[in-house]
């Protein structure tokens, strides 16, 4: 499957927004800003503190996404932090969050990275196994860490993690 990875851009807030929002892609997301119009704020701060890259397709079509940030606190920069990993219903199962994650882990390299974490639902097997394939092991469980947009019970969160020489 064609897929350019690129860092995101302002323009490209309204695709991610119909990623980031659509039930059949995730129901992991933690923002709370699930309107277009508040979103811009948390997409706004999203472009200036962490890296987003997105995967299109050969019709400029974003299809995947993933945000990669690094801790900036001077006892924590060592840290990189990966989430939400994204992909169109339509496109999943084709490689894309596995060609968005190798990339993450490549940038995380050359930044000087020793720890890269992630979390995800305990429920989400799908991510836990591309993250294990990857190379991250699970470091521990975050009892009734997330509550679902739309939903009253909270998940646990799984932390993964992998290291870096």
């Amino acid at each position: 499957m064609y897929c350019k990875i690129r860092q995101a851009k302002y323009e490209d807030m309204n695709q991610i927004f119909d990623i980031l929002f659509d039930p059949r892609n995730t129901r992991d997301i933690w923002a709370s800003k699930t309107n277009r119009n508040d979103f811009v704020e948390l997409w706004s701060r999203w472009l200036t503190d962490r890296h987003v890259y997105i995967c299109v397709n050969r019709v400029n079509t974003i299809i995947g996404m993933l945000n990669l940030r690094q801790e900036i606190h001077e006892k924590r920069k060592h840290v990189g932090v990966i989430g939400p990993v994204v992909v169109r219903h339509e496109f999943k199962r084709k490689g894309v969050a596995t060609k968005l994650l190798k990339f993450a882990i490549e940038k995380s390299k050359e930044a000087g990275i020793k720890r890269l974490e992630a979390r995800m639902s305990v429920d989400n097997a799908a991510v836990i196994a591309l993250f294990q394939k990857n190379g991250f092991m699970e470091e521990g469980v975050q009892k009734k860490a997330l509550r679902r947009i739309g939903e009253t019970e909270f998940v646990d969160l799984v932390m993964m993690v992998r290291f870096f020489q």
